[in-house]
């Protein structure tokens, strides 16, 4: 399984992916008068992508993350794109047990251990310049395959470039990535996800996944 390729034993992350897209995300408050959405209930069709698969993390990495909840999904149109969600959980109950300095694992340690290389770090889109909501944008290389990565959370505060501890207390914790892979010499692999991207964005706020 291709999660298992980039996964060490002793920990998982939540990528995304996102290049010059010019979607605008407003993130909505989320209202006592409605419950939060399980991930369980999450679409399976956003846009002109559905879901095709329905999977979830390994073992050692449920063990040692321990989410809440945890989502992990493959979509594709009709051109056969494919797009990987995996979307990581934890109530801040659950959170007490971890300490205050507790972080959703960074994506450059876990691709290091993989044997991938950080080959560029494009800009991160404005789209998610929101507060309390900090985000990094890789493509990460090995050999001739590459992974072009936008993942975001809302537990570092602004400090995710540079790894700062700053988990916002008393508060839900989220990761959310999708990837894309690469392939040596391709093009345009940002315009696979420009229309996900909106979909997906403005299905968020009822599962509890805004800042």
């Amino acid at each position: 399984m291709l999660l298992r390729k980039i996964l060490p034993k002793w920990v998982f992350i939540s990528l995304f992916f996102l290049g010059g897209c010019t979607t605008q995300w407003e993130p909505e408050e989320e209202s006592d008068a409605f419950p939060r959405k399980t991930l369980n209930e999450f679409p399976g069709e956003l846009g002109e992508f559905k879901r095709i698969y329905w999977g979830d993390l390994p073992e050692d990495a449920l063990d040692l993350l321990k989410p809440s909840e945890r989502y992990v999904a493959w979509y594709s149109n009709s051109k056969n794109e494919l797009v990987n969600v995996i979307i990581l959980y934890w109530e801040k109950e659950h959170l007490a047990q971890k300490g205050e300095a507790w972080m959703p694992p960074f994506p450059d340690d876990v691709f290091s251990e993989s044997g991938w290389e950080v080959n560029t770090r494009p800009e991160i889109p404005d789209v998610l310049d929101v507060k309390n909501l900090s985000a990094m944008h890789r493509i990460y290389r090995k050999e001739t395959e590459r992974k072009r990565v936008l993942w975001w959370t809302n537990a570092r505060g602004k400090a995710a470039e540079d790894q700062t501890p700053s988990r916002l207390k008393d508060t839900a914790v989220f990761s959310i990535g999708v990837y894309i892979q690469e392939f040596e010499g391709g093009k345009g692999f940002h315009k696979i996800l420009e229309s996900f991207l909106a979909d997906f964005l403005n299905v968020l706020a009822p599962f509890g996944l805004v800042p």
